[in-house]
């Protein structure tokens, strides 16, 4: 089984990452890849700042290195928690808008399962800033798991 576990460095990405971790189990053959997403900034009025994705994955970039210590941690607690079982777990930092960048990093892999953290949104505050998880599911070729903050098992 391949799972793909998009992590946005809050609170609700270290809980998808508990969350699998714990559900696991003694699954034998797991394959896990933990992503982050950089997202171009908007500029102020009308001017967009457009950024290449080479200068949004330079490790010199502050936001790129604050990615790489953000996967660096979620996977080290991915280790941990599954020690002594079979599996394995990669990282990687993609740049462009987060949930098109996760659905085709899912496609590309070949994911079996997408796992996003819920930030728990109400339905209008949901409708007015969008989802980027009502937007995986729409358009993910496989299923997706949403993990709510309370599901973690602190």
């Amino acid at each position: 089984m391949r799972i793909l576990i998009a992590i946005d460095g809050s609170e609700f990405g270290s809980s998808a990452v508990r969350f699998i971790s714990r559900v696991i189990g003694k699954d034998a053959g797991i394959d896990m890849k933990i992503i982050t997403i950089i997202e171009p900034v908007a500029g102020t009025e009308l001017e967009m700042i457009i950024e290449s994705t080479e200068q949004l994955l330079d490790p010199h970039n502050p936001q790129a290195q604050t990615a790489a210590e953000v996967l660096r941690q979620s996977k080290e607690l991915m280790t941990e928690s599954l020690a002594g079982k079979d599996f394995s777990v990669s990282t990687k930092i993609l740049a462009g808008p987060v949930a098109r960048s996760i659905v085709e990093e899912a496609e590309s892999w070949k994911a079996d399962l997408i796992v996003l953290g819920s930030h728990g949104y109400g339905f209008w505050k949901r409708a007015w800033l969008g989802s980027v998880t009502d937007r995986v599911m729409s358009h993910a070729h496989c299923s997706v798991l949403v993990v709510r903050d309370g599901d973690s098992g602190r």
